[in-house]
């Protein structure tokens, strides 16, 4: 069964963009006002600021100058959520330290921790969250209303609606795929989270063409999702070493900031030669091939869709029934 957030075999792409767009916003609303806490509020937001800037990227050679207008209030938008979530994000990849190395982390490091989370509160204290909140919710409310327009060009699509997110499709499975190899050359915490960020878009762009081949799909989805999760852990543990080389006052000396600053390192190591197989699997074709292979797959599914069209227009006209005649 196709989800609503994915594309519907009976739907023209012209109609399906802004659906999707108009109901990802309209749930992030939503989300924004549960009785959670903010932290969980912000978190579940910036995933669907994420999966609507998936969306346009998708269609983003048949959208042209709306696309780049779009996009930019989207990322703004991401900005402003995640200045929110910073300050438990370094505390939860910190305690995922103390899961990995226990023995190394001794009392002295313990004390940087509770010195560390108490810094990160106050500057966290700084920010109006509920003004902030209601700030998104009101950006959400306006993408919602704007998504109605999100229409491709009829001139950079065709009948199957393929020709309009080909262009996206390819790009951003070209991009993951360039990143990889650049990563493991580089070694460089930028370029692995450069490449991260092409592994979640490219997530998000099966997400959406789930129902083309719903069982290969979820494979894929699934080890996206695997690798995704040790990008993102790589990322963090980036972000944490870069606050622990600007918070010395944490530490009771510069030796327990160092053995912290080697742990971090030693873990983004096996974060990465962990994902490494993962990421050669999934990259494994060339986009030319990848985009081929996924189009034959949309256009089987498409098809069955103008198949049944045909069965109806051809169809007989049902009989009406007898009177009843009167008791």
């Amino acid at each position: 069964m196709v989800g609503a957030d994915q594309f519907d075999r009976d739907e023209e792409i012209a109609r399906a963009v802004p659906r999707i767009g108009r109901r990802l916003a309209g749930k992030a609303m939503r989300k924004l006002v549960k009785p959670t806490s903010a932290r969980k509020r912000v978190h579940e937001a910036r995933t669907y600021v994420k999966k609507l800037r998936a969306l346009l990227r998708l269609v983003e050679p048949a959208l042209g100058k709306m696309y780049r207008r779009e996009d930019e209030r989207l990322r703004e938008l991401g900005r402003t959520l995640a200045r929110l979530r910073d300050a438990e994000v370094l505390i939860e990849t910190f305690d995922g330290l103390f899961e990995h190395f226990d023995e190394q982390l001794g009392p002295p490091l313990r004390r940087a921790r509770t010195r560390l989370t108490t810094r990160l509160r106050n500057v966290e204290s700084r920010i109006d969250v509920p003004a902030r909140l209601q700030e998104a919710q009101r950006a959400f409310r306006k993408t919602r209303k704007r998504a109605r327009r999100w229409i491709p060009d009829a001139g950079k699509t065709d009948r199957s609606g393929w020709k309009a997110i080909v262009g996206g499709l390819g790009a951003t499975y070209r991009w993951g795929r360039r990143a990889m190899r650049s990563a493991y050359r580089a070694a460089d915490d930028g370029v692995f989270h450069d490449w991260r960020k092409a592994v979640k878009y490219h997530g998000y762009h099966m997400r959406l063409l789930a129902g083309i081949w719903p069982e290969e799909v979820s494979g894929r989805l699934e080890a996206l999702e695997r690798l995704g999760g040790l990008l993102g852990d790589d990322h963090d543990l980036a972000v944490f070493a870069e606050t622990l080389r600007t918070e010395p006052r944490c530490f009771d000396s510069e030796r327990d900031r160092e053995v912290l600053l080697g742990l971090i390192e030693q873990r983004k190591a096996a974060l990465r030669a962990m994902a490494r197989p993962l990421g050669e699997r999934l990259y494994a074709e060339q986009p030319t091939a990848f985009c081929r292979r996924l189009q034959r797959y949309w256009k089987i599914w498409r098809a069955r869709k103008d198949a049944r069209a045909s069965e109806l227009a051809h169809a007989e006209p049902p009989v009406p029934a007898a009177p009843r005649r009167a008791a």
